[in-house]
């Protein structure tokens, strides 16, 4: 879950795209969710992200194309020349009407790029927040790090935050300091607040509101499988970039989301590492399975593609994070699956497959509606008012001043 310098930018697929301008005003897309806490509007507006967005991508060096249904974001550093799966995917897909773009990724390939999936980089490829951020806060701005160190909980008086008690070396430690940034994550900062409870916020720090924690959202991800009726790839079968359209964003109505395929290689030489990589285990395997997994590479060098979905989760109040009882660093999660997401996995799924299914069989890799617990989000919600949220339009804690 990215518990490490820089977090999950360190392994992820560095997919760096923007927000639209109607999601900050949620609540018209949702009518059937009435239990969900979604707001009507965020405390901000697309508008007023937008100068930082176009930072972002320069600070990350983000490489891609102009999605044609989005024209909100400033011009990308250019991407990879298309392979010849990928000319021939974007071709199918805007034959079927589509508006496929080349996916935005802050990545720059060095000659000969696996793509490094859900692993860390070995090379200078993946502009992940560590690369680009920390090290050069630490080599050329002065900034210091404490490795192996873990924040236990902060302490506070009423208004202010004065120290955090850490492990570190096998000691207990305090460090001071005048401001304090909480970055753990969506799973480990209301964690971090609730244990710091004490007689000035006895319901967790931060936490007058009650919502810390509430509100987690994990999103849906959804492997597809497309393989083209018409044209194998006999040839260059790796997409060098990825591809990525969001047709379906709003259909009908009602939000569903974004469709994309990863540059990660799936070919023949991918299923051979995984199976070096998983020898020991993979030799217990039935011969039949073997020989299923040893061909899905082969499979898949004729001309199918993965693809992902990514369908917004909503906030439900009752969908939270605690502290585990009894540890200083495990969490648990309460989740209840709502039934209009599961609808809207599947309206997605019928609505995608049907729009390729002149040029692709579509083909799940798994069950619809699979939850994507790398995305977890929304437990130190923000907002305008200090009784329906834990932060400010700035991110600052309501209850505190630093």
């Amino acid at each position: 879950f990215g518990c490490g310098s820089g977090g999950t930018t360190a392994i992820f697929g560095m997919v760096m795209d923007r927000l639209r301008p109607q999601d900050f005003t949620p609540r018209q897309f949702f009518s059937d969710a009435a239990s969900s806490t979604i707001p009507e509007a965020w405390p901000l507006t697309y508008e007023e992200f937008a100068p930082y967005y176009t930072q972002a991508e320069q600070l990350f060096r983000v490489h891609g194309t102009p999605d044609p249904l989005a024209p909100t974001s400033a011009p990308l550093l250019d991407a990879p020349w298309p392979s010849e799966k990928e000319r021939a995917v974007l071709d199918a897909l805007t034959a079927c009407g589509l508006h496929p773009y080349r996916i935005h990724y802050a990545q720059d390939r060095a000659p000969d790029c696996s793509g490094c999936p859900g692993m860390l980089c070995a090379r200078s490829c993946r502009n992940d927040a560590g690369r680009m951020c920390l090290e050069p806060a630490i080599e050329s701005h002065g900034a210091s790090m404490l490795a192996g160190c873990r924040v236990l909980r902060l302490e506070a008086d009423r208004r202010t935050v004065t120290r955090a008690l850490c492990e570190w070396n096998g000691r207990q430690v305090a460090i001071r300091g005048r401001v304090f940034v909480l970055a753990a994550n969506a799973l480990f900062t209301p964690a971090i607040l609730l244990r710091s409870a004490s007689r000035e916020h006895p319901n967790g720090l931060g936490n007058s509101s009650g919502l810390v924690g509430r509100n987690l959202m994990l999103h849906v991800s959804d492997f597809l499988l497309l393989r083209m009726k018409r044209k194998s790839i006999g040839v260059d079968p790796v997409m060098m970039h990825g591809i990525s359209l969001n047709d379906f964003y709003v259909c009908d109505g009602t939000k569903l989301g974004n469709v994309h395929a990863h540059s990660t290689p799936i070919a023949r030489e991918a299923t051979q590492a995984f199976l070096q990589m998983h020898k020991r285990w993979i030799n217990y395997l039935p011969e039949r399975v073997r020989g299923a997994i040893a061909s899905f590479g082969s499979y898949l060098h004729r001309g199918s593609t993965i693809f992902s979905t990514v369908v917004e989760d909503l906030p439900y109040a009752e969908n939270r994070v605690v502290p585990r009882a009894g540890s200083d660093d495990q969490v648990t999660y309460e989740y209840t699956y709502p039934n209009e997401l599961r609808a809207r996995n599947w309206k997605l799924f019928r609505a995608f497959s049907a729009a390729v299914a002149p040029s692709f069989a579509v083909q799940p890799l798994r069950s619809i509606g699979m939850l994507n617990y790398g995305h977890a989000c929304g437990t130190c919600r923000f907002g305008h008012d200090p009784a329906a949220s834990v932060l400010d339009r700035d991110n600052r804690a309501h209850d505190l001043d630093n």
